[in-house]
């Protein structure tokens, strides 16, 4: 005698998927809807999932912030003292000799930090010399790079925020390049500052490194690598009309448009070949919204 198979309904008591209750049957709700305070019954919308109770920090905030970490780290991590110079004689007997020299170290360290920028902005955003002399500029491309489009202007906007702490963050590349330059065995120029002296292959070696994953000052040394950026592509501290007239370079690799004789730019064409609305009437003449 063969035996027969169970079943179905025998192997389970419960249907392999939940079924759909049928029309009019009693609701498997266990209780009301939760009522809001007016009496109300709502129920989440879409723009309730995803709300963040802190507010959105802007870009410009996150980056000064970044910048400030890296800052502090660079005032306490000071490998190596700062050389000091003589002072320069004084030009004239019936000044004191403290002043004149003072403004020499203070422009000989602005100098040195000028130099040390430059080389890095021009890593970032490689770029043509600006003479035979050029030594910040290590000329890896044939035009105009950071350098030209102003990135040190950038970074010394009042603006942007971050010109405190430049002399901080220029010491402490120059250190990063001294330890570069002795476990890789390159011999530095000593009339230079010591990243302005890396070739620059053992530049951008160096600044790989500065960026890579996992290092400590990654965040600082990367907020510092898009300033250069933001002054090849935009300009960002120049009007963009005497940017194009003065010939930025950034703007003109991108073929950016010229503008009208007076300035602004206008689009008298339609991308799609025909006009898809009319201007409103309360329009103001700023082309705000009535």
């Amino acid at each position: 005698m063969i035996a027969r198979r169970p079943a179905a309904a025998h192997l389970s008591d419960q249907p392999p998927y939940p079924r759909r209750p049928q029309r009019g049957a009693a609701s498997s709700r266990t209780g009301p809807a939760p009522a809001s305070p007016s009496g109300v019954r709502t129920r989440p919308g879409p723009a309730d999932h995803g709300r963040s109770r802190h507010p959105r920090r802007s870009a410009h905030r996150i980056l000064r912030e970044t910048m400030g970490r890296t800052f502090g780290r660079a005032r306490r991590r000071a490998k190596r003292p700062r050389r000091t110079r003589p002072p320069a004689p004084p030009a004239d007997n019936s000044r004191s000799e403290r002043g004149p020299a003072v403004e020499s170290d203070t422009a000989a360290d602005r100098a040195v930090r000028t130099m040390t920028l430059e080389a890095f902005a021009d890593t970032i955003v490689p770029g043509a010399k600006r003479s035979p002399e050029d030594r910040a500029v290590a000329g890896a491309a044939t035009s105009g790079g950071a350098v030209e489009a102003g990135a040190i202007a950038l970074l010394e906007t009042p603006a942007a925020g971050v010109v405190d702490g430049l002399d901080s963050l220029s010491e402490l590349l120059n250190n990063h390049a001294r330890d570069y330059a002795d476990r890789t065995g390159t011999a530095l120029d000593g009339t230079v500052p010591p990243f302005v002296a890396l070739p620059f292959a053992q530049r951008t070696g160096l600044v790989a490194e500065l960026v890579a994953p996992g290092h400590p000052e990654k965040d600082g040394w990367v907020a510092l690598a898009l300033f250069s950026n933001m002054a090849f592509d935009t300009g960002a501290h120049l009007h963009t009309a005497e940017a194009m007239a003065a010939g930025h370079p950034g703007l003109r690799a991108m073929r950016f448009a010229e503008p009208d004789a007076d300035g602004l730019w206008r689009f008298p064409s339609f991308s799609y070949r025909r006009r898809l609305a009319r201007t409103h009437p309360g329009t103001t003449p700023a082309g705000d919204p009535a």
